[in-house]
């Protein structure tokens, strides 16, 4: 099993405490994940 923390390295998401601006931090996150649902969507279909 893969830690959280091993997972956002390897993302290389940034964990720490510093506050985070959606709109620039999570965007390529929120991009990597809405191309991987739709993937599983359409492989599952």
């Amino acid at each position: 099993m893969i830690s959280f923390k091993g997972v956002c390295a390897f993302l290389n998401f940034d964990i720490s405490k510093q506050m985070l601006d959606e709109d620039t931090d999570l965007q390529p996150t929120s991009t990597a994940l809405s191309t991987l649902l739709i993937s599983l969507n359409d492989y599952a279909t």
